[in-house]
């Protein structure tokens, strides 16, 4: 007579296996909902940096438009004089453009006048501008692309542009 011979329920090896598939299963989770927190956290930190970026040219460029039209208001009283200032800023933010409106339609602040910052990235920055002047209708809300910018008053009038004014 034949006896069968029967192996031994050995389920060590099917155990290895699973703990190692579960392993790398739930560390290829973990790694992915990482990579994909990290993401939205780094967009969101380059969209502040924009905005506080922009702020800050506004800021210092409402500065000279002051200067530039106390220095004309000044000279005026004297004399029919121009002053032009050459103003340089950086060209990019946080890796694009962005363009800059003297603005007669201020939505933040209750003002007459605004510098608007628009890079298309983020939301538009006004800086609330306090003019005694009132800014040439031409070139009201017209954009000015951001980095070398020319500051002009006559005393009557304040123009942002890209090229030199004649004066």
């Amino acid at each position: 007579m034949s006896r069968k011979q029967s192996f031994p329920a050995d389920r060590r090896a099917v155990s290895v296996t699973i703990t190692h598939v579960l392993t790398i299963g739930i560390t290829t989770i973990l790694i992915s909902g990482l990579l994909i927190g990290t993401g939205t956290l780094l967009d969101s930190q380059k969209d502040r940096a924009t905005y506080d970026e922009k702020s800050t040219i506004g800021d210092r460029l409402a500065s000279e438009i002051t200067a530039v039209e106390q220095s004309a208001l000044r000279a005026d009283e004297d004399e029919d004089v121009d002053v032009v200032v050459r103003t340089e800023h950086p060209r990019q933010l946080s890796g694009g453009q962005y363009f800059v409106t003297l603005s007669d339609d201020c939505d933040v602040w209750e003002r007459d006048y605004c510098l608007e910052l628009d890079s298309g990235q983020t939301d538009t920055v006004e800086i609330p501008l306090h003019l005694e002047e009132d800014p040439d209708e031409d070139d009201l809300n017209e954009p000015v692309q951001g980095g070398e910018i020319w500051i002009q008053s006559d005393g009557d009038s304040i123009t942002l542009s890209q090229e030199r004014p004649d004066t």
